[in-house]
């Protein structure tokens, strides 16, 4: 679909696929050793709110959401969908979630051979083209999976470097997938053109809960960098340094209320925010009590945190905090309306885990 500025309604239009890129890391793990191959396996992976602002391409926080997907060696080839986009992705083998598969599953394979048949069902709380990491949950699930399949543990400190570099090559930033693929606060980039990525874990002191504000219609991620301009100002590229470098320092020290300074960004949200009130929303949860706020990825999702107690006692169960975050989420939804912005709230924790295998036979 095309954004709708102010509410109005969203064009539906078809949801395309980019061909996944050719990857040097597509080879068989001969460093390791496999247990014997599954019959069946589950992953789980957490939503991604990346960007937070100044960090463009290269920050990243993983959210309490989560898209599970289930692959069982099967006859033939089978696919469902539960939850989002059901209504809208396909259940043929063009699926991204297969894809991802397929790819994890060639570069983990011992022996080369084709892919077996296999059934697939993909239970999505990620809303899709909403700036939440869709496409990267679904890439690293899938990924996972075809490792997962021929034995591997995802969750093993050398795997996942190898369903890293995998997942972020095809993402061409890995923003997204390294939150996905780590959990918690990530820093992630390439050092150089022919370098593997390299992903660093920030810690968070204190509970971090998130309040997202998710609107009805989609902004693929390919529409809104089109917005983005090739060239920028020296003082918007010392505006955002100076702006990353507080955020880091916020969640690092639990200053967290430093974090209304530490969000702001002069690079990518003022292009972003032509398509919808953006800034508008942004101000209605700082004034709420939020610490901080900032364009979910592309968007246009919006994400505002509130803290926590310093030691670590979740939103949920520290009474304050919670007030603050019942108080941004019906600040959202008072300036959604004002805007005539249809779209829902979803308050959820910051989580430190990423990608985990939760079911195997």
């Amino acid at each position: 679909v095309s954004a709708a500025p102010h509410g109005g309604r969203p064009v539906p239009r078809p949801r395309m696929l980019a061909p996944f890129r050719a990857s040097p890391f597509r080879r068989a793990l001969s460093a390791l050793v496999a247990p014997a191959a599954r019959q069946s396996v589950a992953v789980r992976v957490p939503a991604t709110s990346a960007n937070m602002g100044p960090g463009y391409d290269c920050l990243g926080l993983a959210l309490g959401e989560y898209n599970v997907l289930e692959v069982e060696r099967a006859t033939e080839f089978g696919l469902d969908i539960v939850g989002e986009g059901t209504a809208s992705l396909p259940r043929d083998q063009s699926n991204y979630y297969y894809r991802a598969f397929v790819l994890g599953y060639e570069a983990s394979a011992v022996s080369p051979g084709p892919v077996p048949p296999v059934a697939l069902t993909c239970t999505n709380a990620i809303p899709p083209a909403r700036g939440m990491g869709s496409s990267s949950a679904c890439l690293v699930a899938g990924v996972s999976a075809g490792f997962a399949l021929n034995g591997f543990d995802p969750e093993d400190a050398a795997v996942r470097m190898r369903v890293y570099q995998i997942c972020a090559e095809q993402e061409g930033h890995p923003d997204n997938v390294a939150p996905a693929i780590y959990g918690g606060l990530q820093l992630s980039f390439r050092p150089g053109p022919e370098s593997p990525f390299v992903a660093q874990r920030i810690p968070i002191r204190g509970a971090v809960t998130a309040v997202l504000f998710v609107p009805d219609f989609e902004l693929p991620t390919k529409e809104a960098r089109a917005l983005l301009k090739d060239t920028v100002l020296r003082t918007d590229a010392v505006h955002n340094i100076s702006r990353a470098a507080m955020l880091v320092h916020a969640f690092s020290s639990g200053q967290l209320h430093l974090l209304r300074w530490g969000s702001e960004d002069a690079l990518h949200q003022p292009q972003r925010g032509t398509l919808f009130p953006l800034q508008p929303m942004i101000d209605s949860a700082l004034a709420a009590g939020a610490a901080g706020a900032w364009l979910s990825g592309a968007g246009p999702t919006i994400c505002a945190v509130v803290s926590g107690s310093a030691d670590g006692q979740a939103a949920e169960d520290d009474s304050m905090a919670a007030l603050r975050a019942s108080e941004v989420a019906a600040a959202f939804e008072r300036s959604a309306r004002e805007h005539n912005m249809p779209g829902r709230v979803v308050v959820t924790p910051v989580v430190q885990d990423g990608v985990e295998l939760i079911d195997e036979s």
